[in-house]
C-alpha cells in the first residue's frame, strides 16, 4: 500500500552550472533511498505479461523545486522549526571532492553560514512540505 501522506522535495538552485545541479539531484535521492530503505518501495518488482521483471520505483512523490541560496538557507531554518521533516543540504564542496576525510576536514574549518549550498532535499508530511515550499516553483 503506497503511502501518499509525504513526499520528498528537493530544492535546487539554476544558478550553477547543470552538472552540479544534477550531481545535486543524484545525490539527494541516493540519501533518501538509503534513509527510506525499509519503506522505499511497495514491493520488489513490477511484472510484464512476458514474465519480465522491472524493479519497483519509490511509493513517494518525488518533486524538484528551484530556488536561490537565500531560499535554500530559509527552508533549511525552517526545517529546524518541522522537526518531523527529514532533510539533506548538499553543498558546492561536495562537488569539488570525493574524499570524505578531506571533506570533513573542510567543514570542520567553515561555518554553516559560510557553506555554498547547491540544493536541499526535504522528507515528511506532505502538507507540512506543501505550506513551508508554497514561495518555491517548479524546476523548469
Amino acid at each position: 500500500m503506497q503511502d501518499f501522506s509525504k513526499k520528498i522535495v528537493i530544492i535546487v538552485r539554476k544558478d550553477v552550472e547543470s552538472w552540479r545541479i544534477l550531481n545535486t539531484i543524484g545525490h539527494i535521492s541516493a540519501y533518501f533511498g538509503k534513509y527510506l530503505y525499509k519503506t522505499f518501495d511497495t514491493g520488489n518488482n513490477f511484472e510484464t505479461k512476458d514474465a519480465k521483471k522491472h524493479p519497483r520505483n519509490s511509493q513517494y512523490p518525488i518533486v524538484i523545486l528551484e530556488g536561490s541560496e537565500k531560499e535554500i538557507r530559509v527552508m533549511l531554518k525552517q526545517k529546524e522549526i518541522a522537526t518531523d521533516i527529514s532533510f539533506m543540504p548538499f553543498t558546492k564542496a561536495m562537488t569539488e571532492t570525493s574524499d570524505d576525510e578531506e571533506l570533513s576536514e573542510l567543514y570542520k574549518k567553515t561555518t554553516e553560514s559560510d557553506l555554498e549550498l547547491l540544493g536541499l532535499g526535504l522528507f515528511g508530511d506532505k502538507d507540512t512540505l506543501k505550506v513551508m515550499l508554497r514561495k518555491l516553483s517548479l524546476y523548469k
